[in-house]
């Protein structure tokens, strides 16, 4: 859910924004770590799903113009190519990050609690 909000926040920013006003839409990345904090009250699959694609959306708005924005200084700095190598490097790097952060988690962080299991159980 959170990946088709992201594609739909990328699609209308590339509709909508322009290079020069880019850095205006920082503040979403601040409202979507507030989101992300506020889902930890959420315990109805009618709610999340809906609440993911939004703050999916959220966090896609900003991928296109930051993105145009990194490349267009990186062009003027270094050019386009090394620019694009040293973003796409640092994406790269930092995604091993929270894999074994969550994976070293003891085992009683893994098991659902009572409040969240479904009704069926």
């Amino acid at each position: 859910m959170v990946a088709l909000g992201t594609a739909i926040g990328a699609v209308v920013a590339s509709l909508y924004m322009k290079l020069d006003r880019a850095t205006s839409v920082m503040p979403m990345g601040i409202i979507a770590g507030l989101l992300i904090i506020m889902m930890i009250f959420i315990d109805n699959v009618w709610v999340a799903v809906p609440f993911l694609i939004v703050m999916g959306a959220l966090v896609g708005f900003p991928v296109v113009p930051m993105n145009a924005l990194l490349q267009h200084r990186g062009h003027n700095l270094m050019g386009a190519g090394r620019s694009i190598a040293v973003q796409n490097f640092n994406e790269q790097a930092c995604i091993p990050g929270p894999g074994p952060s969550t994976a070293c988690r003891p085992a009683w962080a893994c098991r659902p609690s009572a409040r969240s299991r479904p009704s069926a159980w």
